[in-house]
């Protein structure tokens, strides 16, 4: 559940089930198909399970994070290996209430820190945004969700620019269908960038942005004029909002 990540020929990835324990693995492949790897293969009480989203690389180190599992009740975790498997280091056993829980994308890093998003937890029930030191110190609540203001359930990777962080809430909002919002490194300046309405422009939205030239460009689940999800593009301050594709339609 998640992209691959790529290192010359090599790429990086994760499946969140099976594997020896049946918790999920982290595995390397050749882009030939060649010199498959089993990095890891999760143990879900002492390590977390399930990893989500693609794995970060810096200095042939990969960090990631787990859905589940970990030391405090399967609230999941945070975790760095080697990228020849070894060197294996639980960063962050998540606590539900204080730092949030679940999380359902991939880690994004800036100047030995990282930044995440956890789908449930937090004090109040619906998420957080986080950011941790690659060495597992610092770790720091950016955001806990409120739903109807602010947006729940983060899901995916956040964009970064010029020290703002950019992501989506796969609910809540004023419509209850999602947001998209914009947040300082540092937890400062948080602003809901757009409430989705679902019928006109999506509903839902999963997996991470991407951003290029001042536009953030992402996807809906749900929702749109043929009510199977859209592609959307919007400027980093929130105007410019344009559906690109509404799925479901018969035109080519």
């Amino acid at each position: 559940i998640g992209g691959l990540t790529l290192l010359g020929n090599v790429l990086f990835g994760a499946n969140s089930s099976g594997g020896t324990n049946g918790y999920g693995l982290l595995f390397s492949v050749d882009t030939s198909g060649t010199n498959f790897q089993v990095l890891r293969h999760f143990s879900s009480a002492t390590e977390g399970h399930a990893p989500h989203g693609r794995l970060t690389l810096a200095s042939n180190v990969l960090y990631g994070a787990n859905d589940g599992g970990g030391t405090n009740g399967g609230f999941g975790s945070l975790f760095s290996v080697n990228t020849d498997g070894t060197g294996f280091r639980v960063l962050r056993h998540f606590s539900y209430a204080t730092d949030g829980s679940n999380p359902r994308g991939g880690l994004t890093l800036a100047n030995n820190v990282l930044y995440g998003a956890n789908f449930f937890g937090g004090t109040n029930g619906n998420g957080t945004l986080f950011s941790m030191n690659t060495d597992g110190t610092g770790f720091k609540v950016l955001r806990h969700f409120s739903s109807a203001t602010d947006g729940a359930n983060p899901q995916g990777e956040l964009a970064l620019a010029g020290g703002v962080l950019y992501g989506a809430n796969s609910s809540g909002g004023t419509n209850g269908n999602g947001t998209l919002f914009s947040v300082n490194t540092d937890g400062t300046g948080f602003q809901v960038l757009r409430h989705f309405s679902s019928t006109t422009d999506g509903a839902r939205p999963q997996g991470g942005l991407i951003l290029a030239d001042s536009q953030l460009y992402g996807v809906n689940y749900a929702g749109g004029a043929n009510r199977f999800g859209t592609l959307f593009s919007m400027s980093t301050n929130g105007t410019g909002f344009r559906v690109l594709r509404g799925f479901g339609s018969d035109s080519p």
